[in-house]
């Protein structure tokens, strides 16, 4: 199984992450499964769509059984809120270090953890002030926005945009062991 870039019409032709894990579910074709909680689901599909053709399936493949299943309406609002949490905690420091806005990279990634409410505003706050001078935190911005808005799997999309594939696959890791 060499799991594929994008959205397939059939089976035939090739299985993304998502696809792959309505097909081990026994579900209709999709990458949106049933079984799969759609706050995982679209921080996965985003993640998948966007790592290297060569190191997708050894990468995801051993995702799809533990998001098979993961579907819980409890656990979503908690799972975004991880995903939140890492995309403004660690994805945009690594971006503003990467740029060597060093100073902005640690104001971030010193700020107490995304759980709430209110340490959403408070992180908000931060972002919105860093992407002033630069857009680097804008995915951030539109992860916390989304969050706010109660679009939970919107916001876990905006979170899996940035490019550090190893600190996405952790957040992954870290929103599956939400129970």
């Amino acid at each position: 199984m060499k799991l594929q870039r994008g959205h397939h019409a059939h089976r035939a032709d090739g299985m993304c992450l998502m696809e792959y894990v309505a097909w081990i579910a026994n579900e209709v074709h999709s990458d949106s499964p049933r079984c799969a909680c759609p706050v995982i689901a679209a921080f996965a599909r985003r993640l998948s769509d966007s790592v290297d053709d060569e190191d997708r399936t050894a990468l995801l493949l051993p995702f799809a059984r533990d998001i098979m299943g993961s579907r819980n309406s409890r656990l979503e609002l908690r799972r975004a809120y991880v995903a939140v949490d890492h995309a403004v905690r660690v994805f945009a420091p690594l971006a503003f270090e990467w740029w060597r806005f060093t100073t902005w990279a640690e104001r971030l990634r010193t700020l107490p953890p995304i759980t709430d409410r209110d340490s959403l505003y408070t992180a908000m706050l931060v972002v919105k002030q860093a992407t002033q001078f630069d857009p680097i935190g804008r995915s951030a911005l539109d992860a916390l926005r989304y969050l706010r808005a109660g679009e939970w799997s919107a916001a876990a999309h905006a979170a899996a945009c940035y490019h550090n594939t190893v600190a996405r696959i952790a957040c992954l890791r870290a929103m599956l062991e939400v129970k």
